[in-house]
């Protein structure tokens, strides 16, 4: 079984666990997930615990910046925001990557919404917000 966690804090109100389940049960895939409450101050030595056992894990507020400066190895994405809403090990390296700009991107082209010479305006300081 490949287990992976979504960390925050607040974290209890997260769907994530729920939508990786079903996905992995849609795939095939043999998976945990679980949300966990991580604190700032509790940060660098929960992560460091946590990515010795699982495979990946997702982080939301109020760490994602704290996720791109314990990254060695940091996507473009990541270094572009200085921020990363996923963290994984390979090889004693600790690796990120920052999806939240990609996911809405993607979901601008799906619903066939075209941002093409177009001013946005961005409203709320969530999770995401950094990245977009």
């Amino acid at each position: 079984m490949k287990k992976f966690a979504v960390i925050g804090s607040p974290i209890s109100h997260s769907l994530s666990p729920s939508i990786h389940t079903a996905f992995g049960e849609l795939s095939g895939i043999d998976l945990s997930y679980e949300a966990m409450e991580v604190k700032e101050g509790d940060f660098t030595k929960k992560v460091n615990l946590l990515l010795d056992d699982y495979e990946g894990i997702n982080v939301t507020l109020p760490l994602k910046k704290m996720a791109y400066e314990i990254s060695n190895v940091p996507s473009k994405a990541s270094t572009q925001s200085r921020s990363a809403n996923v963290i994984w090990k390979k090889k004693g390296k600790i690796y990120c990557e920052n999806t939240d700009g990609k996911g809405l991107l993607k979901d601008f082209e799906d619903k066939e919404i075209s941002i093409q010479s177009r001013n946005l305006l961005l409203i709320g300081a969530g999770g995401a917000a950094l990245s977009i």
